[in-house]
């Protein structure tokens, strides 16, 4: 499976139709931030978890296996940090 990194910047408008272009084209495993909130609220808590090892320091630092579990199925991701 092949993973494209695109660095885009856009409206919260522009980034849901993105999305819903990217789903018509048969992507379906499309993750944005808006998954967590919307599809997978149990995401959340580990968002906070990363967040706050990365910025104050507390608790482990996410790497290779820690972001492979939260990130690692969806074949795009975007507005994400």
């Amino acid at each position: 499976m092949y993973a494209f990194h695109l660095h885009l910047i856009m409206s919260l408008a522009d980034s849901v139709a993105l999305r819903a272009a990217l789903l018509q084209l048969g992507i379906s495993d499309v993750y944005h931030m808006a998954v967590p909130f919307e599809e997978n609220p149990p995401d959340v808590g580990l968002w906070v978890e990363a967040i706050d090892a990365k910025y104050k320091g507390v608790g482990k630092q996410y790497g290779k296996e820690e972001w492979d579990s939260l990130l690692g199925e969806f074949m795009v991701r975007y507005g994400v940090l």
